[in-house]
């Protein structure tokens, strides 16, 4: 039984409050994000109702309300009260926030190691154990440690595969845990310079094609999980990627043996129209990403980026010469 608490109203009368209509009224307050109103009157239903069998969700409740202001220790802390002491259902929620303020909190390793254990927790829903799982490998690539990250995208991505129906949180994780580790692959093709000697040259300019066709499935990887926002991510970087592979090119100077001007001006042209076509890959990847965010309505930094670098690369390709077809600078399909 719930208990009571009875006012005295200063005119001889009284009034009785029980927890269960203050709090439905308290939690519509903070799922309204009207938290200013939410704060004050949480801490004084948990002063107010110690021991009512609703109190773990008002602590959850309060933690949420910080988190909106992003006040990450406090909300912090009232979950992990929470995740010791309240129901399990609701101590697992609480657990899962609780690491998501680590995450905010930029204690990225420390937050891969709290949703590694909340996935190990046999009795928590396949889906929830899946979206701890992901998020641990999420933190793990931001933390450096790329081996055990990927090891736990491998353990994550078989979770998610096998929830039939994911909700947007958990498909979001698992993209964004899969942008994670394109974005390694894109890191690898940067670090690839072209430069002489020619033999040298040759074998760089076949590993940053391989590397380039590596990021690219990489990042396709990404949007086949059908989360907008991360799809958009995923497209955007192909379209980087491609620019940066054509501005690479165009880097190479003239070999030395080519002295007049007419000779290495001629070699600058030829280099410049074998590259065009990554250009138009890059401008194209970037159109798609600008009319995914029209489609759908989304307006991220992603779909700025995309929506400048269009802008940018249809000039220079307009100023460009048309690209005769070479075997050796095919464009990845």
């Amino acid at each position: 039984m719930e208990p009571l608490i009875i006012r005295a109203d200063g005119e001889g009368g009284t009034t009785v409050e029980t927890p269960d209509p203050l709090l439905d009224e308290l939690a519509t307050l903070q799922e309204e994000e009207r938290c200013d109103e939410a704060i004050p009157r949480l801490e004084k239903f948990l002063e107010d109702f110690p021991e009512s069998l609703r109190f773990g969700e008002a602590v959850v409740r309060l933690g949420v309300c910080h988190e909106s202001r992003k006040e990450w220790e406090l909300a912090r802390g009232y979950h992990r009260w929470a995740a010791e002491n309240a129901h399990f259902d609701l101590a697992y929620e609480a657990a899962l926030r609780g690491a998501w303020c680590l995450e905010e909190m930029g204690e990225a390793d420390l937050a891969a190691a709290e949703y590694a254990a909340l996935a190990d927790v046999a009795r928590a829903p396949d889906e929830a154990r899946a979206g701890a799982r992901l998020r641990s490998a999420i933190n793990l690539f931001r933390d450096g440690k790329l081996r055990k990250a990927h090891a736990a995208l491998d353990r994550g991505i078989v979770a998610y595969s096998s929830v039939p129906d994911p909700s947007p949180p958990v498909r979001s994780a698992a993209a964004e845990a899969r942008f994670a580790a394109a974005q390694e692959k894109g890191r690898a093709f940067s670090k690839i310079r072209l430069e002489y000697p020619q033999r040298k040259l040759q074998k760089r300019l076949k590993q940053k094609l391989e590397a380039l066709v590596d990021a690219r499935t990489a990042f396709q990887q990404v949007t086949q999980i059908k989360d907008a926002e991360w799809a958009a991510a995923a497209v955007c970087r192909e379209g980087e990627l491609f620019e940066e592979f054509h501005d690479a090119l165009v880097a190479v100077p003239p070999p030395k043996e080519l002295r007049s001007v007419e000779t290495r001006s001629e070699y600058a042209t030829q280099v410049a129209a074998k590259a065009k076509p990554f250009l138009q890959q890059a401008f194209d990847h970037h159109v798609q990403v600008v009319n995914l965010g029209e489609r759908v309505g989304l307006e991220s930094p992603w779909v700025t980026r995309s929506r400048e670098r269009m802008r940018v690369i249809e000039a220079a390709l307009k100023a460009s010469v048309v690209s005769p077809d070479d075997p050796d600078f095919d464009v990845p399909e």
